[in-house]
């Protein structure tokens, strides 16, 4: 109903006066033929009364079989690892990219020092923030699907 008047207000410059019961009622007409079209499209999958999973097998798609009571926990208690596993990877890969580039100013001068003294040391502590950022992105990727 108030969809209606909405309308009617939002093409106040095209309506004229004596026409305005007609123009109402040519709208909600329009509006409630539109809605049984668009309630006709949709499939109806089950409502009160119909047991779990009996709709979806008149569409062709397998019955679900009821979640066990601690299924929502364990789902819980995964994102939880999952967030901390991104938190953890996270630090790590920033801290072991950022190691070997420790320096010390001398005489005006900028050295990295682990670089200059330990470079296969350096490139050891970069593989590992290698892996470890793969490790974050795999477990973003995780998160995502999960929708956080």
């Amino acid at each position: 109903m108030s969809e209606t008047f909405i309308r009617l207000w939002n093409a106040r410059a095209r309506v004229d006066l004596p026409t305005v019961k007609a123009y109402l009622l040519a709208i909600a007409r329009n509006l409630v033929l539109h809605e049984r079209r668009r309630l006709r499209r949709l499939t109806h999958l089950g409502g009160p009364g119909v047991p779990h999973g009996a709709g979806l097998t008149a569409v062709g798609l397998p019955a679900t079989p009821p979640l066990e009571p601690a299924a929502e926990k364990q789902a819980l208690d995964a994102t939880r690892q999952l967030l901390k596993a991104r938190t953890s990877t996270l630090v790590v890969a920033a801290v072991f990219t950022l190691l070997p580039l420790a320096f010390v100013f001398e005489e005006s001068r900028l050295i990295f020092v682990v670089l200059r003294d330990a470079p296969v040391i350096a490139l050891a502590w970069w593989a590992t923030a290698a892996v470890m950022w793969i490790c974050h992105v795999v477990v973003r990727r995780r998160l995502r699907v999960s929708g956080l």
